[in-house]
């Protein structure tokens, strides 16, 4: 598993969002880590959006085993057409509080009914706390949420270890 496929997943997830309803005519969605994909998309998103990336990781040692723990960012934003209407910029941040929280209900649903077809997300660890702050831009009329949260990719000692040539020093 690795970063790309939780973008890829995430994705998938908007297509199937009935509010989100994110399509290749219609893009909701952006891999931020995915320069190629990104080029002129801010003139063809559309709101709802989501905005998925991972920024950095933490190097975790257990054992005999290397965990990479990468820290990832989901943004949701709605466009309101009056940034002085407070009751708009209530029902978008509302809006998106819901498109955030039922993705990430849907993962731990994933996890637990469809294990055969997303073995990888069984690896993840289930979050405990998914730090969730506000966002707003007024100036392009955008309100929402980010969430902050952790995946954990074990497994990376073996490939590491085989990066290296075997010298017989004996």
């Amino acid at each position: 598993m690795d970063i790309d496929r939780l973008a890829d997943y995430i994705e998938q997830l908007c297509r199937e969002h009935k509010m989100v309803q994110h399509s290749d005519g219609e893009r909701h969605f952006v891999n931020l880590n995915d320069d190629k994909r990104n080029m002129g998309l801010a003139q063809e998103l559309r709101y709802p959006a989501v905005y998925f990336e991972s920024t950095d990781f933490v190097l975790r040692v257990a054992s005999d085993q290397i965990v990479r723990d990468y820290t990832c960012h989901m943004e949701v934003f709605e466009h309101v057409s009056d940034t002085g209407d407070y009751g708009e910029i209530e029902r978008a941040l509302s809006s998106a509080e819901r498109i955030l929280t039922d993705i990430f209900a849907r993962m731990m649903h994933d996890r637990t009914r469809r294990a055969q077809d997303l073995k990888w997300l069984l690896r993840m660890a289930s979050p405990t706390a998914i730090k969730v702050v506000p966002l707003q831009n007024e100036h392009n009329a955008l309100y929402g949420y980010m969430a902050e949260f952790t995946v954990p990719l074990p497994g990376c000692t073996k490939e590491s270890i085989n990066n290296f040539k075997i010298t017989d020093n004996g």
